[in-house]
């Protein structure tokens, strides 16, 4: 018995690492994600609407 509940305890422990590590590395990517082209085209497409006006005052 001590061994399957060790087992046990230690399959949980690995998903519970595997499910934080998915989780920050979904959070990585998303920050990441504004920068490539995969995200960045969101960010940029938000960005380019203010950023029209904002040009002339530049020039």
């Amino acid at each position: 018995m001590a061994m399957t509940s060790s087992l046990m305890t230690l399959l949980f422990l690995l998903c519970l690492l595997c499910f934080l590590f998915l989780v920050l590395s979904q959070d990585n990517e998303e920050e990441r994600g504004r920068i490539p082209p995969s995200g960045g085209v969101r960010a940029r497409g938000r960005l380019q609407a203010p950023a029209a006006p904002r040009g002339p005052i530049n020039k």
